[in-house]
């Protein structure tokens, strides 16, 4: 009987809870091997390009110079396919949340963040230092993190700078004019609006965090130009 597409989702959410240590995907303990030996299993499920790109992946973890090019490829490919089962079943992320649900908003945005791999964009004229202590802390190592604000950069720069000097991430703040709504976009491909600013989503009124897919590119490249016309902050 073919597996449906909601209990594939289920599997592939749980691999990458699973998921051995990215830089020990090429060695040959019992765990390793387990895993990856359950991900070609999913993977031959989800269609014979899915199949064929993982096994691919998984057969340059035994060549040396690389391994850890395909580890990090096949963590993408797992990434992937979540994403497109869930766009399959659930689809795009939208969230409601009625004034002092603060938890649930902050736990969606967390998820989202997690997922970067290479580029974090906060658009939100109220960034202020609530936004580093409460999401950065999220942001992957090598991840690029960029912030336009404009209301409370003076707040919102020492957070910056001293998170960024303790944790090695890069953060660019820079302070733009005439916008007001808020956004995330994440590593160029999705995107989110946010109904209240990021520091206090859901703490002082009901809002909404809600992915935009069949806008996405044009709301990106509007911002991607005020971002590049907006001054650097020191």
């Amino acid at each position: 009987m073919p597996i449906s597409l909601q209990d594939l989702l289920g599997e592939v959410e749980d691999l990458l809870r699973t998921a051995p240590p990215i830089d020990t995907l090429h060695h040959r303990s019992e765990e390793v091997l387990d895993w990856l030996g359950r991900t070609r299993a999913v993977f031959s499920e989800l269609g014979m390009q899915s199949k064929v790109e993982m096994n691919a992946a998984i057969g340059r973890l035994s060549i040396d110079l690389s391994a850890w090019h395909a580890a990090g490829e096949i963590m993408m490919l797992v990434k992937s396919a979540r994403h497109k089962l869930r766009l399959s079943t659930a689809g795009p992320l939208r969230l409601a949340v009625d004034k002092g649900m603060i938890f649930d908003y902050f736990d969606a945005l967390r998820s989202v963040i997690e997922e970067a791999r290479s580029d974090v964009f906060f658009i939100d004229p109220w960034l202020d230092a609530d936004i580093v202590k409460r999401y950065l802390p999220f942001v992957k190592g090598g991840v690029v993190v960029r912030m336009l604000a404009r209301e409370r950069v003076k707040t919102l720069m020492p957070a910056v700078s001293t998170y960024a000097a303790q944790e090695g991430l890069t953060i660019e703040v820079r302070s733009g004019s005439g916008f007001h709504d808020r956004w995330l976009f994440i590593d160029g491909s999705r995107c989110f609006q946010s109904g209240a600013s990021f520091k206090d989503g859901g703490l002082k009124t009901p809002t909404t965090l809600i992915e935009i897919a069949e806008a996405k590119s044009s709301v990106m490249d509007t911002y991607e130009r005020l971002w590049t016309s907006s001054p650097v902050v020191q």
